[in-house]
């Protein structure tokens, strides 16, 4: 997930912008059933349901992936994984129904479910 930082910082490259993008519109990688998890789905490590950044999806990190792709230019593929993670981010991504998350503190965890909607189109 910090790979597409740099999109949203603009210090990648054309070239490298694309390679990001393809990463991220892989379905094997992280255009999950709900995108933008921490950690690649192909990853051996991989684990929404009990990984605190194995999986789970962090509400940074979407903004910065979605940003950064529309700044390159990604405008149609960005469009299409917001309103996927729009459209999913109320039925969670694991048995718990952990969805999109946001930490203050260490001990502060706030799990947005149907409200992440309304905070994510805030965002963007």
């Amino acid at each position: 997930p910090e790979a597409w930082t740099v999109l949203w910082a603009g210090v990648a490259t054309d070239e490298q912008a694309k390679h990001v993008v393809e990463k991220i519109m892989d379905t094997a990688h992280f255009n999950t059933y709900l995108p933008f998890p921490t950690v690649s789905a192909s990853n051996p490590s991989f684990d929404p349901e009990n990984g605190y950044w194995r999986g789970l999806v962090w509400i940074d990190q979407a903004y910065f992936e979605l940003s950064g792709m529309k700044k390159y230019g990604y405008k149609k593929q960005a469009q299409e994984m917001q309103e996927k993670l729009l459209k999913y981010s109320g039925s969670g991504t694991t048995k718990r129904k952990r969805s999109i998350c946001l930490v203050y503190r260490r001990d502060q965890m706030i799990l947005f479910y149907n409200r992440s909607k309304n905070i994510l189109r805030q965002l963007i």
